[in-house]
């Protein structure tokens, strides 16, 4: 049900057009649309997808990762489009540029909605980058950025 919480999140929020965010049970439904829109193929999506590092991260975009296939960048995923795949995003509550972390939502999380915590680090353009997570931790190393077309209307 984890994409279906952050489908219903979506729709809260205002999206509940399919063109501007396809909702699903599954992840990979709307990051493909995501990298269609970066493509110039669903021009009314909320999102555009990108690799880490390649836009800034802001409350209210998705991170991502691939389970199976283990996806690595966007690239990976394109070539796959409209295949089902076991995948995960989290949304973006919070960056916390001091301690060099992300802070996220998602759902289906040990079976609860839950507040995860990614590593991160400044990279050479000064933007907040997930980085892989350490070894023996729970968590799957992210592939996607699906960055929100809104403006930001509060403090990141």
């Amino acid at each position: 049900w984890s994409a279906a919480f952050i489908s219903w999140v979506m729709c809260e929020g205002g999206l509940g057009e399919s063109n501007q965010f396809q909702r699903a049970i599954a992840h990979w439904t709307y990051i493909d649309q995501a990298i269609n829109a970066r493509d110039g193929r669903a021009r009314q999506s909320a999102f555009v997808a990108y690799d880490l590092g390649e836009e800034t991260i802001a409350p209210g975009d998705l991170l991502c990762s691939g389970r199976r296939p283990a996806y690595r960048n966007i690239a990976q995923r394109r070539r796959q489009l409209g295949v089902g795949a076991r995948t995960h995003c989290d949304i973006v509550v919070k960056l916390d540029e001091t301690e060099e972390r992300i802070f996220t939502i998602g759902g289906n999380v040990r079976r609860s909605v839950t507040l995860k915590l990614f590593p991160a680090e400044t990279d050479a353009s000064g933007k907040l980058r997930p980085t892989d997570p350490p070894e023996g931790a729970d968590m799957r190393p992210l592939f996607a950025h699906l960055k929100h077309r809104a403006d930001p209307i509060g403090p990141t």
